[in-house]
C-alpha cells in the first residue's frame, strides 16, 4: 500500500526540487561509482554498441541526468505507470 502511495503521488504533481537533486545525486554518485570497475565499463561500453548508441553516451549520460526536471519525472510517470493495471507480487520465505 505504502508504495502505491508512493506511486500515485509521483503521477499527480511533480516532484519537490529537492526531492530531485537528491534523486539525481543519488543516480550520478551510483554510476560513477560503478564505473570503477571495469567489468561495468566493459558492460556500459557493450550495451552502447549492441543497442547502436555512440560510445560518447557513455561519458555524457551524468551530464544527461542532470538535465532531467520535475516535469521530465511527471511526464515519464504518467506515461509508464498504470496503478489500474499492475501484478503485486508477493515473496515470502
Amino acid at each position: 500500500d505504502g508504495m502505491k502511495r508512493e506511486l500515485e503521488k509521483v503521477c499527480k504533481k511533480p516532484i519537490s526540487k529537492n526531492e530531485l537533486a537528491r534523486a539525481k545525486h543519488q543516480i550520478v554518485s551510483g554510476y560513477e561509482m560503478d564505473l570503477q570497475r571495469y567489468s561495468s565499463v566493459a558492460h556500459q561500453l557493450f550495451a552502447n554498441e549492441i543497442c547502436g548508441l555512440p560510445i560518447e553516451e557513455f561519458f555524457d549520460l551524468p551530464k544527461k541526468f542532470e538535465t532531467v526536471n520535475a516535469a521530465d519525472v511527471l511526464e515519464t510517470a504518467q506515461r509508464y505507470i498504470h496503478l489500474d493495471a499492475y501484478t503485486l507480487c508477493v515473496l515470502r520465505p
